[in-house]
């Protein structure tokens, strides 16, 4: 596959993806197969993309981005992830959600809703907004219920 370079299979006990220190951590404790895919800079050059892409082999598909402030651009990010995994071949991958992890909620938070019904639709899952580094389970991040 010719994304290969940016993909890591990865069975540790605790997924971390991390950058200018904002974080989500998966917790792993059955020590599954994931595969945790750099998409800005790697799979996506020049172009608008969220950060990373972790899959969960035969569980789904979280896109996150890891952002400062601006929880909207984070959310166009996640958008602009999703759709280049439909449209491109990125090992067989369809991003079912999409987490920005920010460093606070965002103040107008009637865009940030319609976002994440345009998602939903689009998608067929979640788009969350967090305003913390968090620890959690995959399978909750690909929920509406979550965190």
């Amino acid at each position: 596959m010719k994304h290969a370079k940016c993909q890591e299979l990865r069975t540790d006990s605790k997924i971390k993806v991390e950058e200018k220190g904002k974080k989500i951590i998966f917790r792993n404790q059955d020590r599954k197969q994931f595969i945790v895919t750099q998409v800005d800079g790697c799979v996506v050059c020049n172009e608008v993309a969220a950060d990373y892409v972790v899959t969960k082999i035969g569980a789904g598909t979280v896109a996150v981005e890891l952002k400062g402030c601006d929880a909207a651009y984070g959310a166009h990010q996640i958008f602009k992830t999703a759709g280049f995994f439909l449209e491109n071949d990125v090992g067989n991958i369809k991003v079912s959600a999409g987490i920005v992890v920010c460093g606070g909620y965002p103040r107008v938070r009637s865009k940030i809703q319609i976002l994440q019904q345009r998602f939903m639709k689009l998608h067929k899952g979640p788009l969350h907004i967090i305003s913390r580094n968090i620890e959690c389970d995959f399978e909750r991040a690909l929920g509406f219920d979550f965190p």
